[in-house]
């Protein structure tokens, strides 16, 4: 029921966590990725059950929307590449929740980690993100802080998912040394 998409470019640092979570749990996973001056093409090439697509980088809508495009499924999953979800649900049930309620579009609260400990930026927690959304939805805009279309669409907050977002770390191990429940519950998946 549903796809997981990424878009990646320089991303070795922390990609090979997210392709971790997103193969365990999804059978389908799309990467679209940029030329990069480091090993993350062929990080993702390690992952024979990831489907792969080079794609010139234009704007970030782009890439996310070329990705979004090589969904088979009817719902998608949009993980950055230094991203994971802690969802108690099981996902096709999620959906199904969804579906049931006509939503087009599930956000989820963020745990955003600087370094080795939360980091409460602007909006801080629990700085929602659309990201689980029906397959004919896209991005919109040229910037890094891209948003998905969902004018005129039923939305849903959903509070006990959380993206768990660390930004380029490269030693995401200090993240398991936390007693924040939240990160130490998440992370033993």
């Amino acid at each position: 029921n549903i796809s997981v998409v990424m878009i990646a470019q320089n991303s070795e640092d922390c990609i090979v966590r997210s392709l971790t979570w997103a193969t365990k749990h999804f059978e389908e996973v799309n990467v679209v990725h940029s030329p990069s001056i480091d090993r993350t093409s062929e990080i993702v090439g390690r992952f024979p059950e990831v489907v792969a697509k080079p794609h010139e980088f234009k704007d970030f809508s782009d890439q996310w929307n070329t990705a979004i495009a090589m969904s088979t499924k009817p719902w998608v999953l949009v993980l950055a590449t230094d991203e994971i979800v802690h969802c108690p649900w099981q996902w096709d049930k999620l959906a199904a929740l969804l579906e049931s309620k006509k939503i087009s579009a599930g956000i989820f609260p963020r745990i955003n980690f600087q370094r080795d400990v939360e980091h409460q930026k602007a909006g801080s927690y629990p700085d929602p993100q659309t990201r689980l959304i029906r397959c004919h939805l896209r991005m919109n805009g040229k910037a890094v802080d891209e948003t998905m279309d969902t004018r005129g669409e039923p939305t849903m907050f959903i509070q006990d998912v959380n993206m768990l977002h660390w930004g380029h770390i490269r030693n995401t191990d200090a993240l398991k040394q936390k007693h924040h429940d939240r990160v130490k519950y998440a992370l033993k998946d």
